[in-house]
Parts: C-alpha cells; sequence; structure tokens
C-alpha cells in the first residue's frame, strides 16, 4: 500500500503557481476508504539497488551478452552437418508419441480423463509416449543423463517440485518417473502435437490470468494428492517461469497447499557456451533447438533429494513450507533465492515489444511488492511510460540502452506537470534520488548516468512512499496514481468510475460527482453539468490532484482503481495489426 498524503485542509484550495483560483476544487476532506499508512524507510531503496548488484539475473541465459569462444563456433560449423538428421529425429519421435498418447485416451471424453485413474492396459499404451519422449531427447543431444538419488514413489511423495529450465524439464521427468501428470497452461491444448501429450498425461489446465481457474488448479492438485486411488503423481515447478538455474526465484504456493510430502529434484545443465534455457535473450526455439542438434553431444545432471514432510505450522501455513523447500533446492543447487517472479517474465516480454531490449523488463517483482506494493498492473503501465519516454525524450539509441538521463525525464514531466514553478524544486529532489541510486553526476560534471527501468521504477515508488513531503514526491504519487487507474499518459478514466473511486473517500456520491465537475472533465464548464459519457484526462486529473492529494491521490491509487483500469483494458477491442 503506498502512504496517503497529508490530509487537505481548507488553505489546500489556494492557488499554485499561476493557476487561476477558480479553475480549483472546493475544499474536501476524505472521509472513507483511505490508504494505509506506512513508515517510510529511507534504506529501502539503498538496500533494494545493492541487492541488484550483488545477486545474479536468473532471468536471461548466462552467455547474455558474452561472445561465443571461437572453438565453440568452430564445433558449431563441423556440427552442422548432424543437425538436418537429429531434427527429423526428434520430429518423428514427437509424432510417435503423439500417436501414443492419442492412443492411451481413446474413447474416453476429455473431461473424463483427469477424473479417475487410467487402467493398466492404457498405462502399458503410456509407456511408449515415455519411451519416445527419451529417445526426443537423445536427437537433442541428451545421450547420457547422471542421476543421483531415486524417483520417490506415490505413496511417499505425491508431489515433485522442481526448478525450470525449459522444455527438456519436463521431457526427462515424463521418462523417468513410472506415472506423472504436470500443472500447464491451458493454451497448451491449442499447440498440435503437443496437445495430444496434454491430455493423456491426464495434466492440470489452468489459465494464470482468470482468478476461478487458478483456484480449480489447486484444488486439482489437491484432490490428486490427497485421493486414495492410484492417480499420478504431480509434477509442478513453483518458480513459475523458465530460469537459468543461477537462482532459485520466488515460489508459487500451489504445490505446498495440499500439506502432502513433496520431493524435491534439482536440474542442472552444466555448459560453458550452451546455455539451454528457454529465457529471453537466447534466441527463438527454433535457434536454440538447431544449436542443441549441432553440439555433439549436451549435458544433463539430475538430483532427486529425499522427500519432505511439512510440519503441522507447515500445514496451516504454505508459505512456510515453501520458503523450506525453497531453501532446500537453493542449497543443493548451491545458489542464492531472489524475489524474481512470472511478473518479470511478462515484463521481459511487454519491453520486447515495446523495443526495449532483454534484459530491461528484469526488475525482480516481488522484492518491489514486499517493499513497495508494486502491482502486476502498474509495472506494466509503468514500463509502458518508461518506453514511451525514452521514445520520445530520449531517442532510438537511449532507447536501446534502456538508460533514461535526468534531462530527459524532466523533458517529459514539464509536459505532465503544468506547476512550473515547482520545476527547480521537482528538479533538486530527482537529483537526489539519482544519487541515492548511484546514478549522480560523473566527476566532471557530465549529465547524470540514466536509469535502467528497475532504478526509474524504484525511484518512483520510494519518492511515492515518502507521503508528499517535497514537490518530486508529490509528483511520483500524482504520476503513479493516475497510471493506477488509467494505465497510460494518454488515456482518460470514465466519469462513471471516476465518480464511483471518488464516493470510496468522501462517502458521497453526490459530493463525488460535484468533485468530477469541478475538476472540469474534458474542459466542461464548472456550472455545467457533465455528459454521462465525459472522461477525466491526465490533464484534468493532475490539476484536482494538486488542489486535493488526499482525495484524488488516495481514489486513483486504490486497488479499485487499478481493477477498473484491468477490466476496460480487457473489454477494450484488439489493435487491427494484433
Amino acid at each position: 500500500q503506498c502512504p496517503m498524503p497529508p490530509p487537505a485542509s481548507s488553505a489546500a484550495a489556494a492557488p499554485r503557481g499561476n493557476e487561476p483560483a477558480a479553475e480549483l476544487l472546493p475544499a474536501v476532506e476524505p472521509a472513507g476508504a483511505r490508504l494505509e499508512l506506512q513508515a517510510y524507510n529511507p534504506r529501502t531503496l539503498e538496500a533494494l539497488q545493492a541487492r541488484a548488484q550483488e545477486l545474479p539475473n536468473p532471468m536471461l541465459p548466462s552467455t547474455y551478452g558474452r561472445r561465443p569462444r571461437l572453438i565453440y563456433l568452430v564445433r558449431l560449423a563441423l556440427g552442422f552437418v548432424l543437425v538436418v538428421p537429429r531434427v527429423l529425429l526428434f520430429l518423428l519421435c514427437c509424432l510417435a508419441a503423439s500417436a501414443c498418447a492419442k492412443l492411451t485416451v481413446l474413447g474416453i471424453p476429455r473431461e473424463d480423463v483427469v477424473s479417475r485413474p487410467l487402467s493398466r492396459s492404457r498405462k502399458a499404451i503410456l509407456f511408449g509416449v515415455r519411451f519416445f519422449c527419451r529417445a526426443s531427447l537423445w536427437s537433442l543431444g541428451y545421450l547420457w543423463v547422471r542421476t543421483s538419488g531415486r524417483p520417490a514413489p506415490r505413496a511417499r511423495a505425491p508431489i515433485i517440485v522442481a526448478n525450470h529450465r525449459g522444455f527438456v524439464d519436463a521431457v526427462w521427468l515424463y521418462w523417468a518417473c513410472e506415472s506423472l501428470s504436470f500443472v500447464s497452461a491451458a493454451e497448451h491444448l491449442h499447440i498440435p502435437v503437443l496437445s495430444s501429450l496434454v491430455v493423456s498425461g491426464q495434466t492440470i489446465l489452468v489459465r494464470r490470468a482468470e482468478a476461478e481457474s487458478r483456484a480449480r488448479a489447486r484444488a486439482e492438485i489437491r484432490r490428486y494428492a490427497t485421493s486414495s486411488e492410484p492417480m499420478p503423481q504431480v509434477v509442478i515447478f513453483p518458480e513459475g517461469t523458465v530460469t537459468n538455474g543461477q537462482a532459485i526465484v520466488s515460489f508459487k504456493n500451489g504445490a505446498f497447499e495440499p500439506g502432502t510430502a513433496v520431493q524435491p529434484v534439482l536440474l542442472r545443465f552444466p555448459h560453458r557456451d550452451l546455455d539451454p534455457s528457454w529465457t529471453y535473450g537466447n534466441g527463438s526455439i527454433p535457434s536454440l533447438l538447431a544449436r542443441m542438434c549441432a553440439n555433439p553431444w549436451n549435458r544433463l545432471h539430475v538430483e532427486y533429494l529425499e522427500p519432505l514432510e511439512p510440519s503441522s505450522e507447515e500445514r496451516a501455513d504454505a508459505t512456510l513450507f515453501a520458503r523450506r523447500v525453497r531453501s532446500a533446492m537453493a542449497n543443493g543447487l548451491g545458489v542464492p533465492f531472489t524475489e524474481h517472479t512470472a511478473e518479470d517474465t511478462l515484463l521481459q516480454g511487454l519491453g520486447i515489444a515495446r523495443g526495449l531490449p532483454a534484459d530491461a523488463g528484469v526488475v525482480e517483482f516481488g522484492a518491489l511488492q514486499e517493499a513497495y506494493g508494486l502491482t502486476r498492473f502498474l509495472a506494466k503501465a509503468l514500463l509502458a511510460e518508461y518506453a514511451r519516454i525514452l521514445t520520445v525524450a530520449a531517442g532510438a539509441r537511449a532507447k536501446a540502452a534502456a538508460r533514461l538521463s535526468l534531462s530527459a525525464w524532466m523533458s517529459e514531466l514539464r509536459k505532465l506537470e503544468p506547476d512550473a514553478a515547482a520545476a527547480t524544486a521537482l528538479l533538486e529532489g530527482l537529483e537526489e534520488v539519482y544519487a541515492r541510486l548511484g546514478r549522480g553526476r560523473d566527476a566532471d560534471g557530465a549529465e547524470h548516468v540514466g536509469l535502467t527501468l528497475r532504478e526509474w521504477m524504484l525511484a518512483l515508488l520510494d519518492l511515492r512512499a515518502m507521503g508528499g513531503v517535497t514537490e518530486a514526491s508529490e509528483m511520483a504519487m500524482r504520476q503513479l496514481a493516475w497510471l493506477n487507474a488509467a494505465g497510460a499518459h494518454n488515456a482518460t478514466v470514465p466519469r462513471a468510475d471516476a465518480v464511483r473511486l471518488l464516493a470510496a473517500v468522501v462517502e458521497r456520491t453526490s459530493l463525488a460527482e460535484e468533485l468530477c465537475t469541478h475538476a472540469k472533465v474534458n474542459g466542461a464548464d464548472p456550472n455545467a453539468k457533465a455528459a454521462p459519457n465525459a472522461s477525466l484526462t491526465h490533464g484534468d486529473f493532475v490539476k484536482a490532484a494538486i488542489a486535493h492529494p488526499a482525495v484524488f491521490v488516495a481514489a486513483f491509487a486504490s486497488d479499485a482503481a487499478a481493477d477498473a483500469a484491468a477490466a476496460r483494458a480487457r473489454a477494450a477491442p484488439a489493435p487491427a495489426n494484433a
């Protein structure tokens, strides 16, 4: 939660700068849903910045930005002759596995496949799927796989958890364990060949964007894990995304909520030049497969740890169990754990689509969420705004480098913030936060080193957390509140939504209507009733928020505002070129 600015007094309606008093709102105090106050810790910013310098980035291939060795390029060139036969063999194995999968569930309605265990005869056919899975890995150069430990039977560990590097993880586990089911995205049902494997594997499907679907998936995991029938073991990648294996990232709780024993499995892919991780920045999937096939052999080490039983406290709180398992896996792999999440992968993809490099969108979302209350919707809006400012104010070169200079940021803020009299104080506040992030002026007084997306988010979130005690803090509160409620600076908030949000703060719909009217919605006459379909623009909001931050910032920074903006985004028609 962001802190609420100091309550507006009657003096708050006084003009600022050269702004006419007639354009300001009537005095009003917030009465209803206030934002929760939290103590501001000035050390949080420096601690998070230092953390980024110390920890590895697990969302990029370990070879990212590194020139390949000459010997590796020679080996790839010599191994090019292997690509065609290996790719053909891989495709043949995929088709054969798909055929066996279809035969396994022949005659069973799709909705009934997950409701009960497969018969012994169908499981015998399923062995063909497992065999061709192993053959497909052989075709990709995984000729020998070193293992330690043994897969535990379902009676000892109904759930298996593993770190996630790419599709090889799932293929190997499917071969190595007798009867497995996975938790997978529902979109995989629409991919040829893979869809039949998903169905025959009694996969638990989930649509991540839908809360109802996530709840159903959690219920299915619990049913599989606790059923007295011989249901398959459930394999879950609790990180919820792929990484490069240099750290264990945040765990989702779904694997630990049933309160049953879990068996951690550690997957390592030793390499110097070819990182098989399916992360952004590692090329396209076809190119990665081609490089695997051109490599004479690839290496995979699999370690099965002993199953871990939850304590009574951990059964009551799945987060505690998840933390213990996560710590055991990080220790086993000899890597740190970070607070990166699947949202970092989402931001990476959105950033690449807007012309940013693959590393720009990695912000360690979980750490920013815990420290400053960052939400997924606001993070997406901030990324879009960062890319926009780089394009408009900084140019293509700065966008490619993903660095936002102070001069470029101030140039854009002068357009967004109409209070010119506060520009000097705003500049001083931003210079201070640049310096705290270690991006102050060079020794010769040259321009500030630009901020990355993560640093820019940190700057705005930390300024917001100050609670409006400086011009820069007030600016950050306004800008973040608007992005939270609108999603972009050039977007608008429908009058009906604005009234509803304001009414939650002032507890009177009539007063909320009056506030919208006095905010000059779409430039309307303050003495005239605005049209029902009028919208609040960013300029309208800034003027209103300067006059009464305790009302407008609190209303537009609320969770309800973000939910309404997300709903409008989902309902908006897709672009013609999408």
